[in-house]
């Protein structure tokens, strides 16, 4: 976002009970409609703020379902000028039988191994992820090499320096991952889908994906891509990343970014 930040004003949204988010853990203020609520408190703050400027609203992951959930309102829609989803969880119900299928095949074309036979047999046991499994089916993910861009230059994303993991509060494996199942068991997000509602959507998209992204498959930015209602939409898939935008496709990103906004 470095880049982007020299032409861009950007505001960032740590939301309840993620990043550095402070306060009480409330479980009954943990909710999609809770989130969907703070973030339009935030847009209506920027907007007295700045004197209501043009509000371009992009979310990663999860935030492209929180995106998705609140652009579903035509109201809030009037206030933003362009939605971006990168890699968004917009179907986490079929994302998560995307994955889990991912892993089985994996499994099945390592049942050689005392391991993978093993892993093959817990998930024909567990035919859906929920929050009682999620954990050991994102080990799984983790283990089966999902998460690795093998072509992008000889550089993996996804490795963070041991001292930033275990002292950065932001990165700490521990802490970040214990908040996300948190939240993840809380709200149930395995039962979220919202796109049959995604042609509610009118204002310009830009759908921006990892093709190697084997925690939300591409399949879930082309399906993101054809739901949507605006006239005004394109996808862009980032051919070296997996479920982040790696330094291999840093320039297609930011471009693609720049030039979305320059025309709206």
């Amino acid at each position: 976002m470095n880049e982007l930040e020299k032409k861009y004003r950007i505001v960032y949204f740590d939301q309840r009970n993620s990043g550095r988010a402070e306060g009480r853990f409330v479980k009954e203020r943990i909710s999609l409609n809770q989130f969907v609520k703070n973030t339009d408190h935030i847009i209506d703050v920027i907007n007295q703020k700045y004197n209501n400027p043009s509000i371009i609203l992009m979310g990663h992951s999860w935030g492209g379902t929180l995106g998705t959930a609140y652009l579903l309102d035509s109201a809030r829609q009037q206030k933003i000028k362009g939605w971006i989803e990168i890699d968004g969880g917009h179907n986490w119900t079929g994302l998560e039988k995307e994955s889990r299928l991912y892993v089985m095949n994996y499994a099945y074309q390592h049942r050689n191994e005392k391991k993978w036979k093993r892993v093959f047999d817990w998930y024909k046991k567990n035919p859906v992820i929920n929050k009682n499994n999620i954990v050991r089916h994102a080990v799984y993910l983790q283990e089966s090499h999902a998460y690795t861009p093998k072509e992008a230059s000889g550089y993996n994303g996804y490795i963070i320096p041991i001292r930033k993991m275990l002292f950065s509060y932001y990165y700490n494996v521990i802490n970040s991952n214990y908040r996300t199942y948190k939240l993840a068991g809380v709200m149930d997000t395995f039962s979220i889908n919202l796109t049959d509602r995604m042609h509610k959507i009118k204002i310009p998209s830009l759908i921006i994906w990892g093709e190697k992204d084997y925690r939300i498959s591409s399949k879930f930015g082309y399906e993101a891509y054809n739901a949507v209602g605006s006239v005004s939409s394109e996808i862009v898939i980032l051919p070296h990343s997996g479920h982040f935008p790696v330094p291999a496709d840093y320039p297609l990103f930011t471009k693609s970014v720049d030039n979305f906004i320059k025309s709206l």
